[in-house]
């Protein structure tokens, strides 16, 4: 017999049953280990002595009521005789939820699966030790096997002699989910949350490693009094204790693109700020009004608590079959947490205080902000008609210029009255109103406030240091949480074609949040490739910033195709020839340097945008890298037609047209796009000249049965230019952008017209345990022709092909064709669709 540890309503012993949790994760070999982790194999792979849980000798009886549903775990909620409900979780996961539906008859359900491994099947045994030193509310959970009894009812057969979890779904009586919570206290200044329990439960996850604590991992005990009502929060779904990440893949996955904030518990936090990422809306929320001191000195009042005998203590909970290695690893890492806590929390602490969300109730409030020396700002939030005694106050606090570079106030509902006062104060302040009437009176010296509300709203700024952003939508005050996360993303690229060989080379994208910009305030791009026929590097850098002209974005666009940048030239004309018999290819390869840059404002509506901004180009033509090249000899001979310059720098305008009502991104069954670009450039130096040069297409989808697995695009083109253009701004035509079947910029002249037509037919689904997704068919018939001044043909040029597709995850596109005229077949590998 072993005895059940001590449950509220629980005081009878059980039988205890032996089990291995699961043999299959410790069914690995070495390499296995290496790449996916060692994790908790043998804990699962090792028998244990647990309870054998029988829910009718538990609090006179449980019955199961409801079956949870969307999570990791097999879930079911139960009550007692009293009315109180429990929770039954099962101990092992299934994570397919987790998975996009096309994903889950994949190898990466496998790998999710082993990666279950990394979750100790028995840490949430130790919270309550914990917790119960700390003054955390918590539940006592039972790990055991869940008998065959008649309370499971219908559910018997998913948790009936299964390894499970069963708590007290609410251990401190009536709580609120999350959701009702906040909406409480925003109704009113009168309701609050202990803020200093929250943060020592913050403190017990960052020391046991339990990475996973969203808004619905918490309840919060209601204790309603004469002044209002307080919320203490109480953890649970401790799932998550003590997770490890040793393997490689883990190790990659915590890259900042991925899944940054599962930081595993073999060694110590790599970043806090990320670790604690799941709770970063509500922290936002609770803990604005808590000063420096304050937070630093209750992590110290927690860690003083969590003594070595106490963490000792705690790690006697786990079964006794527990590995004595793994014990002892587990209370090293816990003393070295608990250690590095203070600073760990301080770093939390200046990284969520850059920017500060201050949210406010929706009754009346008194709002005084004003600079204090030293650049410091506070503010003081009081109830109206009351002054600013301590008695009155409703919040309280100071700003450290050094810490706070913003300070964001949202006054929500009431009637609210606000006072701005400062110096020189470097925080940029932004107060974002309500739908009722604000009183706003500013005599601010420091950096403009924004101020975010109604035109009919109160507003006496007497300095003129405020900038009004009036509307009557309220989207203009509504309340969002502040994101303080950039993200991080890097990526292989590749690709083939005849011209330029394998192509191979990588890109990196850097995403920052902003003020209402979504779904970013700023990315930057950067990208280089590198073709291996030619020896040719390109370099683009790529910066958007959403919304930073007015409602526009700002785009800067720079590419550098240096050094040995290739480009095939045949000759200008519809009637060019390429001499396959008596020279190679690289005959007609020009070599040349060539810098473009772009800055932009862009306006977007819908799927559609305009942009316009200057353009400056620079091109540098070296004899010496072109000799014995076609160039240099057809341009001896013609350069009274087409001259060329060794080094011209150009200076326009570039404008961009963009329009998209494709019924999706990826393989579009109907819609159109239609695109458009316009460049007028100006040259300096004594082979100066005009350029002008259009480029538009437009492309339709229709889908030529019901189901949409046979679609039919065609995409018509033209390219058109004026003054006296280089030969590489030029219209053309050739390879896979226009005409199939020919080389890249096969022709080229003063005037191009094109059109392609393609049909697309769905073969099947690819249902692989590699990779799923859609696979098809590929035919196109591409014909055009360009127009040289002075040149007279009728001549058509005409190419076919056809080819295979892959859309895995129906989320990216794959296109291997091969084209063909009379010149030859050309295939083609891409990452990227031709229409």
């Amino acid at each position: 017999m072993l005895a059940i540890p001590a449950a509220k309503g629980q005081n009878q012993k059980v039988d205890s049953v032996t089990i291995i949790p699961s043999a299959k994760y410790d069914r690995v070999g070495r390499l296995h280990r290496k790449v996916f982790g060692e994790n908790y194999r043998k804990d699962y792979a090792r028998p244990v002595k647990v309870p054998l849980i029988r829910l009718s000798r538990i609090s006179e009886g449980l019955t199961a009521i409801q079956a949870g549903g969307g999570n990791q775990s097999k879930t079911l909620r139960l009550r007692d005789a009293s009315g109180q409900e429990w929770t039954l979780r099962s101990v092992l996961k299934f994570p397919a939820v987790l998975l996009p539906v096309p994903l889950r008859e994949t190898f990466l359900l496998g790998i999710l699966e082993d990666n279950m491994s990394a979750q100790h099947p028995f840490g949430a045994l130790v919270v309550p030790v914990l917790a119960q030193a700390a003054g955390i509310p918590h539940s006592n959970p039972i790990i055991g096997v869940v008998a065959q009894e008649a309370g499971l009812g219908i559910y018997a057969k998913d948790f009936a002699n299964t390894l499970c979890l069963l708590e007290e779904r609410e251990p401190m009586g009536k709580s609120d989910n999350t959701e009702k919570m906040l909406k409480k206290i925003a109704s009113s200044y009168r309701n609050r949350v202990d803020w200093q329990t929250y943060l020592k439960a913050k403190a017990l996850d960052v020391l046991l490693g339990d990475w996973d604590r969203h808004e619905d991992q918490w309840r919060w005990a209601v204790d309603a009094r004469a002044d209002g009502t307080e919320y203490t929060p109480v953890p649970r779904d401790r799932d998550q204790v003590f997770y490890r990440s040793d393997g490689s893949i883990q190790r990659l996955a915590q890259s900042s693109w991925l899944l940054p904030m599962m930081q595993g518990y073999e060694r110590n936090i790599q970043n806090i700020n990320w670790f604690l990422w799941e709770g970063r809306n509500l922290n936002s929320q609770l803990f604005s009004g808590i000063s420096q001191l304050q937070w630093n000195n209750t992590i110290t009042e927690f860690c003083a608590v969590m003594t070595d005998s106490l963490l000792a203590q705690a790690l006697l909970k786990l079964p006794d079959s527990t590995d004595p290695d793994v014990r002892a690893q587990l209370l090293e890492q816990m003393k070295m947490r608990r250690n590095a806590l203070p600073d760990l929390m301080d770093q939390y602490y200046r990284f969520f205080n850059r920017i500060v969300d201050v949210p406010l109730s929706d009754q009346d409030e008194r709002v005084s902000l004003m600079e204090k020396g030293n650049g410091y700002l506070q503010l003081i939030v009081s109830k109206p008609g009351m002054g600013e005694s301590a008695s009155a106050q409703i919040l309280q606090r100071e700003f450290d210029p050094s810490i706070t570079k913003e300070l964001r106030i949202f006054l929500r509902e009431g009637e609210d009255s606000l006072l701005m006062e400062s110096g020189d104060s470097k925080i940029k302040v932004r107060l974002i109103g309500g739908s009722d009437i604000k009183h706003v009176k500013v005599q601010w010296k420091g950096k403009p406030l924004i101020y975010y509300g109604k035109p009919q709203d109160d507003i006496a700024d007497v300095n003129h240091r405020l900038k009004t952003r009036l509307s009557t939508d309220t989207s203009n005050f509504t309340y969002f949480a502040t994101n303080l996360y950039s993200r991080k993303l890097t990526l292989a690229n590749f690709g083939f074609n005849v011209d330029d060989g394998a192509m191979i080379g990588v890109s990196h994208r850097f995403t920052v949040p902003g003020f209402r910009k979504e779904p970013f305030a700023s990315t930057h791009s950067f990208s280089a490739l590198y073709a291996w026929n030619t020896s040719a590097f390109s370099l683009h850098y790529l910066g958007e910033w959403l919304n930073s002209i007015e409602n526009n974005d700002l785009l800067i666009d720079l590419k550098v195709n240096v050094p040995n940048n290739t480009r095939n030239y045949f000759g200008a004309g519809n009637e060019s020839e390429f001499d396959r018999k008596s020279s190679p290819v690289s005959f007609y390869r020009a070599r040349f340097d060539l810098f473009t840059l772009k800055a932009l404002i862009r306006k977007r509506w819908a799927d559609n945008n305009f942009s316009f901004g200057p353009l400056f180009q620079y091109f540098h033509y070296s004899d010496s890298k072109n000799k014995e090249k076609f160039i240099n000899g057809y341009l001896a001979e013609n350069n009274s037609n087409r001259p060329i310059s060794l080094n011209n720098f150009q200076i326009g305008t570039i404008l961009q047209l963009f329009m998209d009502n494709r019924d999706k991104k990826v393989l579009p069954q109907s819609g159109t796009i239609f695109k458009s670009n316009l460049e007028l450039l100006t040259g300096f130096g004594p082979s100066a000249s005009r350029v002008g040069v259009l480029n538009s297409e437009f492309t339709l989808f229709i889908k030529l049965n019901k189901t949409g697995t046979v679609v039919f695009s065609n995409r018509v083109g033209v390219g058109l230019s004026a003054g006296r253009p280089e030969f590489f701004q030029l219209p053309y035509l050739g390879g896979t952008d226009n005409l199939t079947g020919y080389r890249k910029f096969r022709f080229t002249g003063d005037y191009s017209a094109f059109n392609n037509a393609e049909v697309r037919i769905k073969l099947g689904e690819f249902l692989s345990y590699i990779l799923p997704g859609e696979f098809g068919l590929n035919t196109m018939y591409d014909f055009g022709r360009v127009w040289e001044r002075g040149e007279h043909s009728n001549r058509l040029h005409h190419g076919i092909g056809a080819g295979l597709y892959f859309a895995p995850a129906s989320s990216a596109l794959i296109n291997l064709t091969v084209g063909y005229s009379k010149e030859g077949f050309y295939p083609t590998l891409s990452l990227k669709t031709r229409l």
